[in-house]
């Protein structure tokens, strides 16, 4: 899960933010603790205006499993360019996002 609009829609300095990544999650089984989680989840927070949170989901060739990987920013995290590098394709199976807005 990662936010493209950080840290604000109309500066997205740190497009995008990641807040969420599990891998090797087995197909028909997405969710309920089924995976490894590279990125423990961080809710949203938007700080500034009304922000995408986007879900993309990637199938692993041939059952090929992703090894860990050095997520120490969670800023400017590319889901395309990670997926080319670590699973190897950058063509999503399924996404979809939401909307979350800043009150106050």
């Amino acid at each position: 899960m990662a936010d493209p609009d950080a840290p604000s829609p109309d500066a997205p300095k740190n497009r995008s933010w990641l807040h969420w990544l599990v891998v090797n999650c087995r197909a028909g089984e997405v969710g309920g603790g089924n995976g490894d989680v590279l990125c423990p989840y961080n809710g949203p927070t938007p700080p500034k205006g009304t922000h995408r949170y986007v879900f993309v989901l990637y199938e692993q060739p041939g059952g090929a499993k992703v090894k860990a990987a050095n997520l120490d920013n969670r800023g400017k995290f590319n889901p395309a360019e990670w997926a080319r590098q670590h699973v190897g394709t950058d063509s999503p199976a399924a996404a979809t996002f939401f909307l979350a807005a800043h009150e106050g």
